[in-house]
């Protein structure tokens, strides 16, 4: 009978650990769908995310801190003007002179999300040792901007999880 009990729970586990944890975030006046890496991370609420004045939408962050951080992602969108010709490259430029001096470009290269394209840059900030890695999607007359932030010495650590929620990221067919 032991032996019954034992098999039973050495065919469970492996079972449990395959499981995929899926916790999924959609927002249907943006019109886009995101989802959690794993259950280590979690969103946290945002007053008001569909106020044209609040620019993110989406935030989730690590269940604790890492290295005196608590490692976040957030996803905010680029305002323009209704009159404005969106401009991928430009929304870029202007983002990146509109931070503080003392972050460094690291990397800008091109991003293709999905048949979506985009760019991808790393960016280190000297001071506080934070890294953040942004993504800026050209998607349905708005640009969305994934980003990843954490301290330098364990940005690496969740890289994987930011790709897993860069690819979860949908655009919502309008009906």
């Amino acid at each position: 009978m032991k032996l019954r009990h034992a098999l039973f729970v050495f065919c469970l586990i492996p079972t449990l650990g395959w499981a995929e944890f899926q916790q999924t975030y959609t927002d249907d006046f943006y019109q886009f769908q995101i989802s959690l890496p794993t259950s280590e991370w979690s969103f946290v609420d945002i007053a008001n995310p569909n106020d044209v004045k609040n620019l993110v939408k989406v935030k989730m962050t690590f269940a604790h801190a890492v290295d005196q951080f608590v490692p976040n992602i957030t996803l905010s969108l680029y305002q323009t003007k209704p009159e404005t010709k969106l401009d991928l490259e430009q929304a870029l430029q202007e983002s990146l002179r509109a931070y503080p001096t003392q972050l460094k470009l690291l990397q800008k290269k091109k991003l293709a999300l999905h048949q979506l394209q985009g760019f991808d840059v790393v960016l280190w900030d000297e001071e506080t040792h934070l890294k953040f890695r942004q993504c800026f999607v050209l998607a349905q007359k708005r640009i969305f901007i994934l980003t990843y932030t954490a301290r330098v010495w364990s940005f690496e650590r969740y890289q994987k999880d930011f790709e897993k929620v860069l690819h979860s990221f949908k655009i919502l067919e309008r009906i």
